[in-house]
């Protein structure tokens, strides 16, 4: 039987805990929540004393989460989802208007994003489109647990009972320190970054890891692995560190530049395969509409199907040359 907790826990804190876990940087979170760093560390103490334990082990050098606060942040990321998901059901209700929620990962559909929500908003301006970025460890970008009613994924992946339409293609590349000894060079190989610690996905689908850390390949690379990362920002902070590099897709050059981070091509690597996808055997009249509409603006834009295929519509950030 369930316990009563009773203290009055504000979703706000909660947001602000999972903003630091996410990143495990209160300047970074700081940033993201448009807050002060001060601020925002003093609403994690005040959570943290409503608890009656520590969500982080915090020095001046680096922070990292308890297994206490792992734990109830887990949950609490759950609850948060689940209470945002009520409250847009309701007011569903409440408005008489159909709402189409479009659960995404970091980066969504790249290129393709704008295009396809402007068209679909043009030909359905009485249906209310809710986006929702979830984390790294849910693949299905909220499908799989019915969070979301349509998704931008990302391919390979095998989760069971979705129904997915490949939209474009665009090469995997490395994300590096600046000054990390390959990064003079614009173009690698596989084999290259055996003598370096790679650092792997967190997702829920072994394909879609494997794909993440090149064990996709034949024969695989040996690569040693620094463990996983939870979230993007935390990825990059680490990499801009020089402790690891990781292996994403091109286009976060563009969408996610990172200070001190570059990024370097990868030959002989297949490409990552964006994606739009439903739950299978959900024939709703909307969600159908904004498979159809995605797959049409795609299509419209042949120049930006190239351009992701190439790499994107810009290169990505050179290394600065000696002077």
């Amino acid at each position: 039987m369930g316990s009563t907790f009773p203290v009055d826990l504000q979703t706000r804190r909660l947001r602000y805990a999972l903003a630091v876990a996410d990143r495990l940087s209160f300047t970074a979170a700081a940033a993201h929540l448009h807050t002060s760093q001060q601020g925002l560390s003093d609403q994690i103490g005040r959570l943290e004393s409503q608890l009656g334990f520590r969500l982080f082990e915090r020095t001046t050098r680096s922070v990292r989460l308890t297994p206490a606060g792992e734990r109830f942040l887990s949950d609490a990321r759950a609850a948060l989802l689940l209470l945002g998901t009520a409250v847009d059901e309701a007011r569903s209700v409440a408005d008489e208007r159909p709402r189409l929620r479009l659960g995404f990962l970091t980066g969504a559909a790249a290129d393709l994003t704008d295009p396809i929500l402007d068209a679909f908003t043009a030909t359905h301006p009485d249906l209310d489109l809710d986006l929702r970025e979830h984390p790294l460890t849910d693949t299905s970008a909220g499908l799989r647990d019915g969070i979301s009613d349509v998704a931008f994924v990302r391919a390979p992946l095998t989760i069971e009972g979705l129904d997915v339409i490949v939209l474009a293609a665009e090469p995997r590349v490395v994300a590096m320190a600046r000054e990390h000894p390959l990064a003079g060079r614009a173009v690698l190989r596989a084999k290259d970054l055996e003598a370096w610690p790679v650092l792997g996905g967190p997702g829920d689908d072994p394909v879609f890891t494997a794909f993440w850390s090149l064990q996709d390949l034949q024969p695989p690379p040996a690569i040693t692995s620094a463990g996983r990362s939870p979230s993007v920002p935390e990825e990059l902070t680490v990499v801009a560190r020089g402790r690891a590099v990781s292996i994403t897709a091109a286009s976060a050059a563009r969408f996610l530049p990172w200070p001190g981070v570059v990024f370097r091509g990868l030959q002989d690597c297949p490409p990552s395969q964006i994606c739009v996808a439903r739950r299978l055997h959900d024939d709703r009249a909307h969600v159908r509409a904004f498979l159809a509409c995605a797959s049409t603006a795609t299509a419209a834009h042949p120049a930006l199907i190239a351009a992701l295929a190439y790499g994107g519509p810009r290169p990505c950030n050179p290394r600065p040359s000696a002077m």
